[in-house]
């Protein structure tokens, strides 16, 4: 459910792992709030997954401030791939996405929940969003500790790349339509989610910054070429 204009005198929030977590790194700058409001929060299944806060703070050079912020967990995404030949084939998911209503195709991801590492929360992600099973060792790192925005959003995303001939259960995706079949993903969090094996012509033609991104790390991280041929 989501919260907003939370109560002022419900100071419960700061209490959170999600704030102290942003709160230590934020002073440590040397930054030092003088005022901090919570405008609304998010949470599910109980669990703070959002907050959006404003806050007044004095700079080391002694300049005042006042900006939001929008403080999240930190989130993994996982490029899986497989190869038939020579070419190159990418395990998409699918579903409907708040910012337009529509279907998108994106590689899984998912929050890294309070006291979690991030490799434990890529596998969860993983098997959860398209039922591969893979161990934390077999994952390739492509890019930790990515920020994602240096102006209103915290949140810190952790690549990773998963060679499906690496899984444990890699015979069950070697029938492409079959697997197209199934539905995924958590549905006591709403997710309703299909996966499709996507050629990498298909990848280049999605307009997304998620899907720049991956391709970036694909053709230099992976060493698979996304040049035109």
């Amino acid at each position: 459910m989501f919260e907003s204009k939370l109560n002022k005198d419900n100071s419960d929030w700061k209490n959170s792992f999600l704030f102290q977590k942003w709160e230590k790194k934020f002073l440590n700058s040397g930054c030092k709030i003088s005022d901090i409001n919570c405008l609304g929060s998010s949470t599910y299944g109980g669990s703070l997954k959002t907050l959006f806060l404003s806050v007044k703070f004095v700079t080391p050079e002694n300049h005042f401030m006042e900006r939001s912020i929008l403080i999240r967990n930190e989130s993994v995404v996982i490029i899986p791939f497989r190869f038939l030949g020579n070419q190159p084939r990418f395990l998409c998911v699918m579903q409907r996405r708040i910012t337009d209503g529509n279907i998108s195709i994106e590689f899984p991801a998912g929050a890294v929940d309070d006291f979690k590492s991030p490799r434990e929360a890529a596998v969860l992600e993983l098997y959860e969003e398209t039922g591969l099973k893979l161990k934390q060792k077999k994952l390739i790192s492509l890019k930790e500790n990515l920020r994602l925005s240096e102006s209103l959003v915290d949140e810190i995303v952790h690549w990773y790349g998963c060679d499906i001939a690496m899984c444990d259960n890699k015979n069950d995706y070697m029938d492409e339509l079959k697997i197209g079949k199934k539905k995924y993903g958590n549905m006591g969090e709403g997710e309703h989610i299909k996966i499709e094996f996507i050629t990498l012509e298909k990848l280049k033609k999605i307009k997304s910054f998620h899907m720049r991104i991956a391709l970036s790390f694909i053709n230099n991280e992976l060493s698979i070429s996304c040049d035109d041929k």
